[in-house]
C-alpha cells in the first residue's frame, strides 16, 4: 500500500464530515498515468470494506456533464445528482493541461457540486512541482470562493453551491521521498447558499488577500524586516522570542499558527532542531513559505493553508505551540486557547505574541484602524484570564510595547534612508502608506491604546485536576 494512498485516505477519514460506514465514495483519478492508476487500486483495496466505492476518470465525468446539461432530462438529473457522498481526485487539473485554465478548472468543480451531497468531502491533489508554488496560491484562492449557479423548478429559480474551505496541506510521501515541497492536497465540503463574509469579499482569507497582505504589501514587509520574515524586527527579533520558551529541544514538535511566509519556522528548525507544521489563512503569504521550503529542501518544516479555529490537529499532538503577532484577528480567543490546550502535549509550551489594547482613553483613529483591520484586540490581564481558564498553568505575560516601539523607530529610519531603493522596487504610493502606517502606530503606542504583548504558558502534566480547579 502506498504512503500516499494512506495519506488521502486518512484526510478523508479524519475529516469533521467523513463519511460512514456504507456511504458512497467517487475515486475521480487520472488514468492515464500508471501512478495514478496503481494510486486507485491502492485506495480501493483501502476503503473496498469500509464503502461503496464508485470509480471514474475525467472522460466519464465529462459525459455526466452533458447528460445533466440536457434540459428534457428532468429524472436523470434526480438520480445522478448528489449521488456521492464524497470524492478524492488526483491530478485531474494536471492530466488535462488545464492548471490554469479558470473555465475547464469550473466545469469540472461545478459537476462535482452537483454529484455530491451536502455537506460532503472533497479531497483535491495536484502535484504542483512543474508549475510552482503560485499556482498553490491561485487555486487556493479559485477554490475558495468558487460558486456555482444550479437552475432549479424549470430555470425559474437558482441554488447557489459552493465549497467551504477546511485546509490545505503537503503530501509528506513527495517531502520525505521525493524532496518535493509542491506536491498538496485541498480538503473542502460542498455546502449551499455560500454567504459572503462582508459584500464584496467571501470569505476572510480572501480579505486578508486583498488588503493587508496583498502581493505588494508582503514584499514591502519583507524589505522592511528583513529577508523571510514579515513581523516586527526580524530574524533577531524572532529568536529573541523564541529564547522565552523555558526549553526547546531538537526533535521536539511545534505548531506555528499564522507561519507568514515562513521565515520563523524555518528558524526554529535550523537554530533549534524542531520539527514544525506552519499554518496560515493567507495564500499570497504562505506561497513565498512553500517556495524557499522547495528551494532549501528542509524536511523539518511543513506547511498548511489552514484556520486554527476550522482545522481540527490530533489531541496531545504538539511539544510547542507558537505564534507571531497573528491573533489579534481571531475574535474567539478563548475557543482558540481551548484548541491549543487540546493540541498540546501535557508539559508541552505555548508562547505568543500580538497587538493588545492599552489602558489609554482609546480614540477615532484607533478604532477606524482596528475596523479596517479586522482586529479583535484585548488586554494583556484579558489574555492571562483566559489562559487560566481553560486549564493553562505558569502563566507568565509581558508588555513589551517599549520594546515595540524601539523597533518601529529603527525599521522606518531605515526605510526613510533608503527612500528612493523603496520607490524603485515598490512605489510611492506605498512608501507614503507605509511611513503615515508607522506614525499613526506611533501615535497609538503613546497614547496607551495599542500594545505589544507576549503570553506563555504550559499544559499541566496531570491536566485532569488542573481542570477541575480552572473550571475550563
Amino acid at each position: 500500500m502506498s504512503a500516499l494512498s494512506c495519506e488521502l485516505a486518512y484526510a478523508l477519514q479524519n475529516h469533521p464530515n467523513a463519511p460512514k460506514n456504507g456511504e458512497t465514495v467517487l475515486l475521480l483519478i487520472n488514468d492515464q498515468d500508471v501512478n495514478e492508476r496503481n494510486l486507485n487500486s491502492d485506495l480501493r483495496n483501502l476503503f473496498e470494506d469500509k464503502f461503496n466505492l464508485e470509480e471514474m476518470d475525467i472522460g466519464e465525468l465529462m459525459n455526466i456533464s452533458e447528460r445533466l446539461d440536457k434540459e428534457d432530462n428532468d429524472n436523470e438529473e434526480e438520480n445522478l445528482e448528489t449521488r456521492f457522498d464524497a470524492a478524492i481526485c488526483s491530478n485531474l487539473f494536471i492530466g488535462q493541461g488545464i492548471v490554469n485554465d479558470r473555465h475547464r478548472i469550473a466545469q469540472v468543480l461545478g459537476l462535482l457540486l452537483r454529484l455530491i451531497r451536502t455537506d460532503g468531502v472533497v479531497i483535491i491533489r495536484e502535484n504542483l512541482k512543474q508549475w510552482g508554488s503560485r499556482s498553490i496560491a491561485d487555486l487556493t484562492k479559485f477554490l475558495d470562493v468558487f460558486a456555482f449557479r444550479k437552475q432549479q423548478n424549470n430555470q425559474k429559480q437558482q441554488q447557489t453551491l459552493g465549497f467551504n474551505f477546511y485546509g490545505m496541506s503537503q503530501v509528506q510521501d513527495s517531502i520525505y521521498a521525493h524532496s518535493n515541497f509542491l506536491d498538496v492536497f485541498w480538503s473542502l465540503t460542498t455546502a449551499i447558499e455560500v454567504r459572503l463574509y462582508d459584500d464584496k469579499l467571501a470569505t476572510f482569507r480572501e480579505f486578508l488577500d486583498k488588503t493587508q497582505y496583498t502581493e505588494d504589501n508582503v514584499a514591502s514587509y519583507e524589505w522592511i524586516f528583513g529577508t523571510d520574515f514579515t513581523s516586527p524586527g526580524g530574524v533577531n527579533e524572532n529568536r529573541r522570542v523564541l529564547k522565552y520558551f523555558r526549553h526547546l529541544r531538537p526533535g521536539q514538535q511545534m505548531l506555528d499558527i499564522g507561519v507568514g511566509i515562513g521565515g520563523g519556522a524555518r528558524q526554529a528548525a535550523r537554530e533549534f532542531g524542531l520539527q514544525v507544521l506552519g499554518c496560515d489563512l493567507s495564500s499570497n503569504m504562505i506561497q513565498h513559505a512553500f517556495d524557499r521550503n522547495q528551494r532549501d529542501k528542509d524536511h523539518r518544516v511543513e506547511y498548511q493553508i489552514a484556520d486554527a479555529m476550522v482545522y481540527r490537529y490530533e489531541a496531545n499532538a504538539f511539544d510547542i505551540v507558537f505564534s507571531r503577532d497573528c491573533i489579534q484577528h481571531i475574535k474567539d480567543t478563548k475557543r482558540l486557547f481551548r484548541n491549543i490546550y487540546t493540541w498540546l502535549k501535557p508539559g508541552g509550551q505555548v508562547l505568543v505574541t500580538m497587538y493588545g489594547k492599552g489602558h489609554g482613553v482609546l480614540s477615532p483613529k484607533f478604532h477606524e484602524y482596528v475596523r479596517k483591520r479586522q482586529y479583535a484586540l484585548k488586554t494583556l490581564e484579558e489574555y492571562r484570564e483566559i489562559a487560566h481558564s481553560v486549564g493553562l498553568t505558569n502563566i507568565y505575560t509581558e508588555n513589551m510595547t517599549k520594546r515595540l516601539r524601539e523597533i518601529l523607530v529603527i525599521e522606518r529610519d531605515r526605510a526613510v534612508e533608503n527612500k528612493e531603493e523603496f520607490i524603485q522596487k515598490f512605489s510611492e504610493k506605498l512608501y507614503s502608506k507605509l511611513i503615515e502606517g508607522w506614525a499613526d502606530k506611533l501615535q497609538f503606542i503613546d497614547e496607551d491604546n495599542q500594545n505589544w504583548l507576549l503570553l506563555r504558558a504550559e499544559k499541566p502534566v496531570h491536566p485532569h485536576a488542573y481542570l477541575t480547579e480552572a473550571g475550563a
